[in-house]
């Protein structure tokens, strides 16, 4: 799962180099509750299986990946050791980039008005 742990009323999220349980890399945004792109890299070759809430995603990398839709959301991508993908809502052209959000919006103790 991309954003696990985030609730939904943390509309606009974004995180650069998570690693994750079996050795990948990601990079994840969301704006207004829709996510964005997500970037994968596998650092020991390990299966990919990731669910997000993308419908229709578009797949892209240097070289064209096996996808299975294993179930709703989910996909198995054969990431071999070392290579990178981005998945991003079919008819998109995502900023790729991630950035803090505005000063303004944020609170640092959780979901506690200011």
């Amino acid at each position: 799962r991309i954003f696990p742990a985030v609730p939904d009323a943390w509309q606009d999220v974004a995180y650069s180099g998570l690693r994750t349980e079996g050795a990948f890399k990601v990079s994840a945004s969301r704006k207004q509750g829709k996510t964005e792109f997500v970037h994968i890299k596998s650092l020991a070759g390990e299966p990919c299986i990731v669910m997000t809430d993308i419908s229709n995603p578009v797949f892209t990398g240097k070289r064209d990946f096996i996808i299975k839709s294993v179930d709703n959301g989910i996909y198995q991508i054969d990431l071999k050791k070392g290579e990178e993908i981005i998945m991003y809502p079919k008819g998109t052209s995502p900023d790729f980039s991630i950035s803090p959000i505005s000063h303004m919006s944020q609170n640092y103790f959780g979901k506690k008005a200011k």
